[in-house]
């Protein structure tokens, strides 16, 4: 099923030879498809291979720099560092005894830096990093690593992976898991949920699968051939809200009727679903 079908069963509900207004049809099309979707939700799982260079040193916790308490951090065969601070106050990044970066935030400002020591990745012999300020600098996290890394990750006990960045429109975590590809309680607390990441303990290496439900992604004339993101069992229902919405719009008497049969096949769809609990994916 596509928008253009889709949009021959609206035609056909609505008793129109053709639609009058693919706007309020794309319109009608996407709210039907999202309020289906919180309704029915696909189940999805999103892969994340977590392997991250271990920190040569991180700070226990947040430091206030103050003016008589400047903070002086060193290290040897440093390849890379990250760091957060905010406040008021400035950083000087010493490479083999050569100056090369200064830093100010300012009140109200913050600074995040993620950054390779030298520019072909060799490690610097001594890294001295000096944090100072007039008033007050916060550093509310570091880390130096000391193995060479492509792309320099900011340090944080457990590491973020954001639910924007996965395949489909993310609706709700549905809590299963599976490390390496066996089911994984997590008693352990290595992987955690927020409301809009998963987060992994920073050294807990390992590919994890986390099962998800997922929302329908939205249409518009570009995209009415591709195949609609819609759980197979409540595909049935997409013309029917549609062509709710697009006669509500259009001020169609149909509306009311539209409505009322939309709902019944929900009801239906709700009911045969309770009746039969399946798990498809073997967790």
């Amino acid at each position: 099923m596509n928008a253009i079908h889709v949009m021959e069963d609206v035609s056909a509900l609505i008793s129109l030879g053709k639609l009058t207004s693919e706007r309020a049809f794309y319109a009608s099309l996407n709210r039907a498809l999202f309020e289906i979707g919180q309704r029915f939700p696909r189940r999805e799982q999103e892969t994340i291979a977590h392997s991250l260079p271990t920190p040569l040193y991180t700070l226990p916790g947040a430091v206030t720099v103050e003016p008589h308490t400047p903070l002086h951090l060193t290290g040897k065969g440093v390849y890379a560092y990250s760091l957060a601070m905010y406040g008021k106050g400035t950083l000087t990044v010493t490479v083999d005894g050569v100056r090369q970066e200064e830093y100010r935030v300012d009140a109200g400002q913050s600074l995040v830096l993620t950054s390779h020591i030298k520019a072909d990745t060799s490690a610097a012999d001594k890294l001295l990093l000096s944090f100072s300020s007039e008033e007050k600098l916060f550093v509310t996290d570091l880390a130096l690593y000391a193995t060479p890394c492509e792309e320099v990750p900011r340090y944080r006990p457990y590491y973020p992976y954001p639910t924007s960045r996965f395949q489909h429109r993310f609706l709700a975590f549905s809590g299963r898991i599976m490390k390496n590809g066996m089911p994984f309680s997590n008693q352990s607390g290595d992987l955690r949920f927020t409301e809009d990441a998963v987060e992994i303990a920073f050294s807990k290496d390992g590919i994890y699968t986390v099962e998800y439900e997922a929302l329908p992604d939205s249409v518009d004339a570009g995209t009415r051939e591709e195949e609609l993101y819609v759980r197979e069992d409540a595909k049935l229902l997409v013309p029917l809200l549609t062509a709710y919405y697009y006669a509500l719009e259009d001020g169609h008497e149909m509306a009311d009727a539209l409505l009322a049969r939309y709902e019944a096949a929900r009801n239906s769809l709700t009911r045969n679903r309770n009746e039969r609990v399946t798990d498809v994916n073997g967790w």
